[in-house]
Order: structure tokens, then C-alpha cells, then sequence
């Protein structure tokens, strides 16, 4: 005796098949993903650490630490530093405190967040600004960045008081910074932010430095 095909079990058939195609398709692909991942994590994040590393070596010159700048970071939330998470690397030479590197960000550029990193040596002078992200306007805002033009470069050597405070602004607003030809949204928010970055290092500095093992510093009887 025969059953007779009808269409609801014909139906019920055909989604059963395809929740099983469905379910053998999910499994190929999970186990892809998760290979390929096994594979490439490894890759993604050396060059991310050699990103770093380069980042790191553009604002702070190598012979003026001999700590561990990765190991002795830390992150921290603070308003003057935008209000993304940022890492301060304090830098110490023969265990004394020597400077210090800071991200931050603007998070006001011309089409919105762009990330910096600053170099600071111990009197709280510049040694270099980098750009690391953003997204402003190719050929009017992403001068800010190192490879387009030298405009970051003018930062170097200067304090919270050199120039005055009050003159930690671009030319357009009578300020000591050159802006950028057809674009001055961008690095009024670049000025801003490495103004920032300083005043957090003058006011925080015991705190940078300290946050590292007293083992590993005398601040106290710093130069």
C-alpha cells in the first residue's frame, strides 16, 4: 500500500530540506569564519603593534626613554581628552620621569572624530603630533596628516605657554596656528585638541607618573 504524495507533505518535505541546506550552510560558514580568523588574527594584530610601534617612535624619540612604553600604559576617560577612551604612555629615563605620549581626540573635525597622538617631554613641551585616524574631506582637510603636508610639524617645541593659552587658536581666530587653504573647521579642532592635551599633562602630571610602580621611578628627585 502506497501513501499518496499529498501538497501539505510535499510542503512540509520542502522546508524540512531547506532548514537542513540552511543549517549545513551556517555550519560551512561559522567553521570558514573561524578558520580564517585563526589564521589572520595573528597577522592583524602584528600589524597593529608595529602601527603602534611607529606611531610611538614619530612622537617620542627613542633615546630620550629606556622604560617599557606599552607595559607602563594606562587608559583613561577624561573630558580634556576628548570623550573616547584614551592611552597615556608615561616615559621614563634612568627611572625618572621623562615625558609622556597622550591620545586624544577632536571630536570635532570637519566630518567628525580625528584621533591624535602627542609626544610631551617632562617641561611639557611638544616633541611631535601625529594623526592616526580621521575622515575630513580628501584634498582640503587630510593635510593635517604627516604624508600630505608638514602643517602638523608646527607643533613641535611648543608649550601651554608657548604661545600663550590665549593664542592656542589658528590665524582665522587670532590665534598663532596656520590653517589649512579652504579648510579651517579642521584644524581649528586639530589646535584645540593638542591645546587640551597639554593641559591635561600639566595638570595631571603627578598622576601619569605615579601611576607606575614607585618601584620603577623617583619622582621626587628628578632633575
Amino acid at each position: 500500500m502506497t501513501t499518496e504524495k499529498t501538497p501539505a507533505n510535499t510542503l512540509k518535505k520542502a522546508i524540512f530540506l531547506a532548514a537542513v541546506m540552511l543549517a549545513v550552510f551556517s555550519f560551512i560558514t561559522a567553521v570558514m569564519i573561524a578558520f580564517t580568523h585563526q589564521k589572520t588574527a595573528p597577522i592583524i594584530e602584528k600589524n597593529q603593534h608595529e602601527f603602534l610601534m611607529q606611531s610611538l617612535a614619530a612622537v617620542m624619540p627613542i633615546d630620550s626613554y629606556d622604560n617599557d612604553l606599552i607595559a607602563d600604559s594606562f587608559s583613561i576617560n577624561h573630558s580634556l581628552l576628548g570623550k573616547d577612551e584614551s592611552v597615556i604612555y608615561p616615559a621614563f629615563k634612568n627611572s625618572k620621569p621623562a615625558g609622556a605620549i597622550i591620545t586624544t581626540v577632536a571630536p570635532n573635525g570637519y566630518n567628525g572624530k580625528i584621533k591624535l597622538i602627542v609626544g610631551i617631554n617632562y617641561q611639557g613641551q611638544i616633541h611631535a603630533v601625529r594623526v592616526v585616524e580621521h575622515k575630513e574631506t580628501p584634498g582640503l582637510g587630510d593635510p593635517i596628516e604627516i604624508k600630505r603636508s608638514n602643517w602638523i610639524q608646527q607643533f613641535s617645541g611648543k608649550s601651554i605657554t608657548s604661545p600663550d593659552v590665549k593664542n592656542w587658536a589658528v590665524k582665522k581666530d587670532n590665534g598663532e596656528f596656520d590653517q589649512l587653504t579652504g579648510a579651517t573647521i579642521t584644524p581649528r579642532a586639530v589646535v584645540s585638541a593638542v591645546k587640551n592635551a597639554l593641559i591635561f599633562y600639566q595638570e595631571q602630571g603627578d598622576m601619569i607618573f605615579s601611576h607606575v610602580s614607585e618601584q620603577k621611578i623617583v619622582v621626587n628627585n628628578h632633575d
